[in-house]
């Protein structure tokens, strides 16, 4: 299994980041994760951002 792995654009899981069930990391628990999307302006267009940020327990 690897560590991390990243999936967009999954359908019907009601988020857009989605946490594995069998995320480990040996020190720590993975207590909840926080997203955010933000769509930034640039003189070559837009640019689609999206934020995750795990929240682990130790």
């Amino acid at each position: 299994m690897a560590d991390i792995q990243y999936r967009w654009g999954i359908v019907g899981q009601g988020s857009d980041v989605v946490l594995a069930k069998n995320l480990e990391l040996p020190q720590f628990k993975v207590y909840k994760h926080l997203q955010r999307r933000k769509v930034e302006v640039l003189s070559t267009g837009k640019s689609f951002v999206l934020f995750c940020l795990p929240v682990f327990l130790i």
